[in-house]
């Protein structure tokens, strides 16, 4: 089956761009483009995540903290590959992806290709080298950003530590208990 023209330009912005037609037309196989509105959840914190290629908008990938807290671990464009770890760990997944425009994802068929990363090298390297960016990614987020996390963190922990001892007295008032 011919692929859609913008199916063929976001593949050709992606890492898939150093795949031969012959496997490009094996890795998209059996996989559907859907067009989605703003604010679609394509994967569910905790679901079974899915490999995603965005064709057209914009998303991002998040997590929820135990605070309730959504934090953005990435925006994904058009040519970004989501869910890559999914052809490998077949886990349920700790972040989401929801659509932050009017957007067209491919949705790639999971029986295909994980056994095609398993058996095509070539196929294997283009997740080798889309993870690797992930990873310098978060690794560059954390050296800019670690700091001042790490700091409010301390910041906020003797507030915790009076939250607790208030929930543990019944005290609407738990004074220096938690003095370090």
């Amino acid at each position: 089956m011919p692929l859609d023209p913008d199916v063929r330009a976001a593949l050709a912005r992606s890492h898939f761009a150093a795949l031969p037609e012959e496997l490009l037309a094996r890795l998209t196989a059996g996989a559907v483009c859907i067009d989605v509105p703003a604010g679609t959840e394509l994967i569910a914190p905790g679901s079974v995540p899915r490999l995603h290629l965005v064709v057209a908008g914009l998303g991002k990938t998040y997590l929820i903290a135990p605070s309730g807290r959504l934090a953005t671990v990435r925006y994904a464009r058009a040519g970004d590959i989501v869910a890559s770890t999914s052809i490998c760990d077949e886990r349920h997944c700790l972040p989401g992806f929801r659509t932050l425009t009017a957007a067209a994802a491919l949705i790639f068929n999971m029986d295909a290709v994980p056994a095609l990363a398993r058996s095509e090298v070539r196929v294997a390297n283009v997740f080798n080298v889309e993870m690797s960016h992930r990873l310098y990614g978060y690794f560059s987020e954390l050296g800019r950003h670690g700091l001042r996390v790490a700091a409010r963190a301390r910041r906020a922990a003797p507030a915790r530590c009076r939250l607790r001892a208030a929930e543990r007295t019944g005290s609407q008032r738990p004074g220096r208990a938690c003095r370090r």
